[in-house]
């Protein structure tokens, strides 16, 4: 039975918008027979359990764990949603015609705002967050009152603002019902998850400068570890699939076999609701991930042609559903209509970035493998040595593709909600790739990473492949310990910035 909406209160209200969904563990969602379960004591074997600190000496003690983690994941992810909701309201032009704010800079703007004192108490974790204290920004309070005022449709408007709350616009649409129906989601409310949200942003692009770059890397990591579950995502995290990828074909070669894939995992696809950065309104919410993923596996011919599945989980059930709506919209079978796919940089010239040779060679594949590209008039899609993007091809200083998609790709796709620390497929999907982009940073080393890949490679074939992108953790013993040794790892540029390039990296993994 389904509870009136706007008689729920704030974690009731949210655990229904981020977790409604059917018992999945009863849905056989992967073949094989295999089902979700939560992990028990007699899957950590004995060289494992040495890689956990501390370690479990109980079921008891391994589930009451378990109960916190899940505990704790679902703060994650509500908070989560409310940082999405800060993003949202500083960059959307939308609902008013306030000048976009961009994340990181407002920020900056409001500590050097701050004194000393107040610098320091906002700093702090277990300092509360009080708006009335903290002088918030003239520009972030109006957009704030812009969008309450767009919410409730009654309050008073800023002077000589607009609001546009018609037509369909997905973002508007969540966001508002967001506020709508949460009770205690008032101005100052939002204005708490603001300056939530901005010490974090502030400890990451400014407090980080303090340290070398190693001592960087591992302060920022120490910030993800315990920051909001965000669903951010770029097709920029596709470049180093897509190298990995043709990296695992040579290595396949050279050892007399002809890799083809027909089982892959994504863990954390992810949706751009309302990234940190670069929010463009005109463009609908997506999942690029299971796209590119879908594209580079056909051009490089690593997809098995006698079937491919590429299963998607995460732990915001609002990325699985986006997904399941996509499948729902062109037909189980595949005959419905096809999807229109926008993909879009996430880095953006208009902040003096500059994309690497390889990088645009790689832009300029996408989605030929996977639909009819639909480029602007003048361009042709063509790669050209050295690679030239047509001008036409940018919006906002973003690089924009656009790609139809045949409704028949769909049913190549599935999701679920998993989080890969607690649960596991069982018995073993055996899947022979699986791809994990910007998710081990949140999960902090002594217990939840280890659980992470031990789960891995328990549903990995003998001989699969795990592909990510956290250079940080190939140290981890963990690997070793549950048969996932280093077999790759490269260093790639996206582009190159005014301070600083920007790499990404790749690290291979094989299945003993």
């Amino acid at each position: 039975m389904r509870i009136g909406l706007r008689l729920l209160p704030l974690a009731a209200l949210l655990l229904f918008l981020i977790f409604n969904t059917v018992e999945q563990s009863e849905v056989d969602a992967v073949g094989k027979g295999s089902k979700r379960r939560r992990i028990a004591l007699n899957d950590l074997g004995t060289g494992l359990a040495k890689t956990i600190t501390p370690g479990f000496q109980t079921s008891a003690e391994l589930e009451k764990y378990l109960d916190t983690l899940d505990e704790s994941t679902t703060r994650r992810v509500i908070e989560g949603e409310f940082e999405h909701l800060i993003y949202y309201i500083l960059q959307s032009r939308y609902f008013t015609s306030f000048k976009p704010i961009e994340p990181a800079l407002s920020s900056k703007e409001l500590f050097d705002s701050l004194d000393p004192v107040d610098r320091d108490r906002l700093l702090s974790d277990g300092a509360p967050l009080d708006p009335a204290r903290i002088p918030i920004p003239v520009s972030v309070r109006q957009r704030v009152a812009s969008f309450k005022a767009a919410v409730d449709r009654s309050s008073p408007l800023p002077k000589g603002q607009f609001v546009r709350t018609d037509g369909d616009n997905e973002r508007w649409r969540y966001f508002s019902t967001l506020v709508r129906t949460t009770r205690d989601t008032s101005a100052p409310r939002i204005e708490i998850e603001y300056l939530r949200t901005m010490r974090f942003l502030y400890r990451k692009e400014f407090l980080s400068r303090q340290f070398d770059p190693a001592g960087q890397a591992d302060y920022i990591s120490g910030l993800y570890r315990t920051r909001a579950h965000s669903t951010d995502t770029q097709i920029e995290a596709g470049f180093g699939v897509d190298t990995a990828l043709a990296l695992i074909g040579q290595i396949e070669e050279q050892s007399g076999r002809k890799r083809r894939f027909s089982r892959v995992l994504i863990v954390g696809p992810g949706q751009d609701l309302a990234p940190r950065t670069g929010l463009l309104d005109q463009l609908a919410p997506q999942s690029f991930q299971p796209f590119t993923l879908l594209d580079s596996l056909r051009r490089l011919g690593l997809a098995d042609p006698r079937g491919l599945n590429v299963h998607c989980v995460d732990v915001n059930q609002r990325v699985i559903d986006h997904i399941d709506a996509l499948r729902g919209q062109t037909g189980q079978t595949g005959t419905g209509r096809g999807i229109r796919l926008d993909l879009v940089s996430g880095l953006t010239e208009r902040y003096g970035w500059s994309f690497s040779t390889d990088f645009k060679e790689y832009f300029l594949k996408l989605g030929v493998s996977l639909g009819t590209v639909k480029d602007p008039p003048g361009t042709n899609g063509a790669v050209s040595s050295p690679p030239q993007l047509d001008r036409n091809l940018f919006q906002d200083g973003h690089l924009v593709r656009q790609v139809e998609v045949p409704a028949d790709v769909m049913t190549h796709l599935s999701a679920e909600r998993l989080n890969i620390i607690t649960e596991r497929y069982d018995p073993s999907p055996q899947f022979d790739l699986v791809v994990v982009t910007n998710v081990f940073p949140y999960f902090e080393i002594g217990r939840e990473l280890p659980l992470s890949i031990a789960n891995l490679a328990a549903m990995t074939v003998a001989g699969g492949w795990l592909v990510h992108n956290e250079l940080s953790i190939i140290g981890n013993q963990v690997f070793n310990e549950v048969g996932l040794p280093v077999r790759q790892v490269r260093t790639l540029m996206i582009a190159s910035g005014e301070s600083r390039p920007l790499y990404d990296g790749v690290v291979i993994h094989q299945r003993q």
